[in-house]
């Protein structure tokens, strides 16, 4: 009887010990698959708010039709700017997919905050024209 006690108890302990590891060795692969949906999320967000200047630029155009090409050059400038940074977006997440697969060191530079946040308000500029909301 004692005998079965005591493996009943290194079978509950062997039970623990396997329960411990497997937890230990699946923590990154759980870490990794939430870091991989956060970016994803993050990359979405980043996507939608040129897609939504976009459509903004468009409805701005749509609703002046009688208007010439020439006075609606500012909307078309806008959406030809958020193309191109759609463009940048998924050029820099097929960068960042292909250096997941290979070690190359990612290069930094120097941002102008100034010439950022004029880039950021242009993307803003429609929907705050729709709104009839000015910003200074």
């Amino acid at each position: 009887m004692a005998f079965a006690g005591v493996g009943l108890l290194t079978l509950l302990a062997m039970l623990g010990i396997s329960i411990l590891f497997a937890k230990r060795a699946v923590a990154p692969i759980e870490q990794s698959y939430y870091k991989q949906k956060q970016f994803i999320q993050d990359a979405s967000h980043e996507l939608k708010t040129p897609l939504a200047s976009i459509r903004a630029n468009l409805e701005a155009l749509q609703a002046n039709r009688q208007e010439t090409v020439q006075s609606q050059q500012k909307w078309l400038d806008h959406i030809f700017h958020e193309t191109r940074r759609m463009s940048k977006l998924v050029t820099e997440l097929l960068e960042l997919a292909r250096a997941g697969q290979s070690e190359q060191p990612l290069m930094l530079e120097p941002v102008c905050l100034s010439k950022l946040l004029e880039r950021t308000l242009l993307s803003v500029e429609a929907v705050l024209y729709e709104k009839d909301i000015s910003l200074e």
